[in-house]
């Protein structure tokens, strides 16, 4: 049996090697278009360029395929093959574990004594598509828990410009959220920043009983919980959706934020 499949898969080595260098070509490319694409809504965002980081090598494996297999025969080529394949065999790995590690949040969040919307961007005084799923999250709980505090955080992009919380509170009240029951923190720039400076503020007014649900999206969620628990909250998570178009920028930044939490104890934000 083991000679049969060895004979075919020589019969038609030149076939399969065609196929092979196609689908690498096609997903090099993919993700390098998503990086011309994404940099365009996410300038400076490492987000944006991780799909080419991915794609570009993929993409020279496959459009010359015949010099690299020369140059693999080679003592450092195939010092160099084996060190390509260790890499994306250990990014699959850790890329699966983060999925599965952001996919462990509960859909559903707790019912909680203030709800903490984190920050996700605003220009000229507009909130991004992100920012706004993560306030209509927190307008829907805050609806069903009329006694929950909702506290905005994020802070000021530049001196001139009104703080992102600034922007937060307007949005949910022209929504029709009282706005005695919105808490500004104004002084983040960080995922930690903004549970830490809103965490000194609801232990001032709710001493340090009390609960807190993080509103923030789905992909973000799992790591924005964990620093929560650590900082000593008793959190849950509220997750948000995000944009469609921007799920493979937005997992793969997390990826790294999330193990740069695990292991250094910072995130990319």
């Amino acid at each position: 049996m083991l000679i049969r499949i060895r004979a075919w898969f020589i019969r038609h080595e030149k076939g399969l090697r065609r196929a092979k260098n196609i689908i690498l070509i096609v997903i090099g490319a993919l993700l390098s278009a998503d990086t011309l694409f994404a940099s365009m809504i996410l300038p400076g965002n490492i987000g944006a360029y991780l799909p080419a980081v991915i794609g570009l090598p993929l993409l020279l494996l496959g459009g010359l395929d015949a010099p690299l297999r020369r140059f693999f025969r080679l003592k450092w080529g195939r010092v160099l093959k084996y060190f390509i394949m260790l890499c994306y065999a250990l990014f699959l790995i850790t890329f699966g574990v983060s999925l599965m590690l952001i996919a462990s949040v509960p859909a559903q969040a707790e019912k909680a004594d203030a709800v903490i919307v984190l920050g996700a961007g605003v220009s000229n005084g507009e909130i991004s598509p992100t920012l706004k799923y993560r306030l209509d999250a927190a307008y829907a709980y805050a609806l069903e828990y009329p006694d929950a505090l909702v506290v905005v955080s994020g802070g000021k992009g530049s001196s001139s410009s009104p703080s992102e919380a600034a922007v937060m509170q307007e949005y949910l009240s022209t929504r029709g959220l009282e706005k005695e029951r919105i808490i500004l923190e104004e002084r983040s720039q960080s995922t930690f920043q903004n549970l830490k400076y809103s965490k000194e503020i609801l232990d001032d007014m709710l001493g340090e009983d009390y609960n807190v649900a993080v509103a923030t999206s789905k992909f973000h969620a799992y790591r924005a919980r964990r620093i929560a628990l650590d900082l000593g909250f008793d959190a849950c998570a509220l997750p948000a959706e995000s944009a469609w178009y921007l799920i493979p920028n937005n997992y793969l930044r997390e990826y790294l934020s999330i193990y740069n939490y695990l292991f250094v104890g910072i995130g990319i934000d």
